[in-house]
């Protein structure tokens, strides 16, 4: 739940910029947009909470149990949790290695991980290659 004047806020203060890419947008499955309102309702005085009493049966199709979807959703909300702290902290994750150095590591993890663990840590170097390119893209096309 969220009050009618917090989400309209929200709606206002990302119109037009790069956080309205935070949640799901096309075939993307970020999911940052969620905290981020959370910030705006205490960037507005108001607090936010979590109760354990709510219950909620959230029923999916077997199909997002699959590796690949949980892969595909798991680099979303990485990469919008990145540029959520980027746009709302200005803060980075630590820049990928040098390529050389950064097949090696595929190489090491892919013989010491799991297929799952594996999967999951590609990830994380899918989602923070993809938050440099587009932070890279959106400075190259700002006019100074």
């Amino acid at each position: 739940m969220i009050r009618k004047q917090i989400a309209q806020k929200y709606a206002e203060s990302v119109k037009g910029n790069e956080r309205e890419s935070l949640g799901r947008v096309g075939s993307s499955l970020g999911s940052a947009e969620d905290v981020d309102m959370a910030f705006t309702s205490i960037d507005m005085g108001f607090n936010t909470g979590i109760f354990k009493t709510l219950e909620l049966i959230h029923t999916i199709p077997k199909e997002r149990l699959s590796l690949q979807y949980l892969s595909k959703i798991r680099t979303g909300i990485n990469y919008s949790g990145m540029l959520l702290r980027f746009y709302r902290f200005n803060k980075k994750p630590p820049k990928p290695c040098p390529l050389p150095i950064r097949i090696i590591k595929y190489l090491y993890k892919k013989m010491t991980l799991s297929k799952i663990d594996y999967a999951m840590y590609m990830t994380s170097e899918k989602a923070r290659t993809k938050f440099y390119n587009t932070i890279n893209r959106s400075s190259e096309n700002k006019i100074d």
